[in-house]
This record gives structure tokens, sequence and C-alpha cells, in this order.
């Protein structure tokens, strides 16, 4: 009878081992999704002389400070594409449209997926720190003028937005520009309607389906 209860009470407890180790694979941090298998940090600078980083395959890219250097000519932009896509505007010239644009931390950094080409346009620099770690999940970035379309059975995690403003410089006229929204928890999304209906409002949405 002690030897059953022994051998009972061990087989509880591999099954509580059992439980806590699935229970841990299936506990993801929404705002780092892909977790830090084979983490590489690296700094990327893009301008008129290196204008382009292609993401390596089989990793995704984690942008987790952002620092805006715009021309000192005013009637310049620089525009900011993945994959031909347009994603992110600098406003025009010294910056004074948006000036809390010039350094940027993100609480939830921006996922750029594997394989993506990064592109930069315009007399401008872009400087990010970023890190690289083993691709789990699908990255999504879409556009305005796209729509989206979740899965069966999945999951579309939205974690940045990027909307147009304006301003008005005297004398100078009006620019328009982006500004970043860094949400401080993610959004998700089952039903493609509902963020469909936000696109209209943004430039960019940045996410990933889970």
């Amino acid at each position: 009878m002690k030897h059953l209860q022994t051998k009972t009470l061990l087989l509880l407890f591999l099954c509580g081992l059992m439980f806590n180790s699935i229970l841990a694979q299936s506990i993801v941090n929404p705002k780092t999704p892909d977790g830090f298998e084979n983490p590489q940090s690296q700094r990327i600078v893009l301008n008129q002389s290196s204008n382009t980083f292609d993401v390596p395959k089989g990793k995704n890219l984690y942008i987790v400070q952002m620092i805006v250097t715009p021309s000192s000519v005013m009637t310049d932009n620089t525009t900011l594409k993945v994959d031909g896509k347009t994603v992110y505007d600098f406003n025009h010239g010294t910056n004074r449209c948006s000036p809390k644009g010039l350094n940027k931390y993100l609480t939830t950094p921006i996922i750029v997926g594997q394989g993506s080409k990064i592109t930069l346009e315009g007399k401008g620099t872009l400087t990010f720190e970023t890190f690289t770690v083993d691709a789990k999940v699908q990255v999504k970035i879409i556009t305005k003028d796209e729509s989206l379309k979740i899965p069966k059975g999945q999951t579309f995690v939205l974690l940045h937005t990027v909307r147009t403003s304006s301003c008005s410089i005297a004398y100078e006229g009006n620019y328009d520009y982006s500004e970043i929204d860094d949400l401080h928890f993610p959004e998700f999304f089952q039903d493609a309607s509902k963020i469909n209906d936000k696109l209209s409002d943004f430039q960019t949405m940045f996410g990933y389906f889970y």
C-alpha cells in the first residue's frame, strides 16, 4: 500500500512538472512574442550613403529606440519604407513640427519581420537601436490603402499605430509628418473588420499574428 502511494505521488509530481512546462511554453509576453532565442543587439543607421537594411531570414527585428535627425533644409522630407510600403515620414527640415520625435524610446518595440527590406528615402538620418531573435511569429505591417485578413484560429496583435499630423510654420507654410503611437499594452483582434475600420485613422499599423 505504501509503495502504491509513493508511485501515485511520484506520478502526480511528474504530471505537475509537465503541466508547468507546457504552461511556461504557452505564456508569452505580447510585446516580445518571439521570446529571446539567440538574441543579437545591433545599431542601424540609415542615411543617404547607407539607406537599406535587410532583416536576416529566420530572424525578427525589434526596434527599441528611434533617433530622428532631419536635414537642415525645411523643404526636405524623408520617408521610411518597409518592403516598399511607406510607414513613416520625417517632418520637414529642422524638425520644428515634432520635437518629441527626435529621440524616442519605445516601451513596446516595433517588430519588423524576417527577410524584410528597410529603406530610407531622402536626406535625413534614422538611427535604430535594435535586437534580432529567432522568428516564431508572423509580423504584419498594414497601411491605410490595404485591408487586413486574419487567418482562421489566429489573433492579430496590434503594437503601434502611425498617424499623420500637420503643423504651420509662420512665413514658411504647412507641413505634414508622422507620429508614432507607442501603445502601452497591445490590442487584440480576432475580427478583421474591427481593425479595418480603424485603418482610415492611421497611416500605418504594426503588429503580428498569434
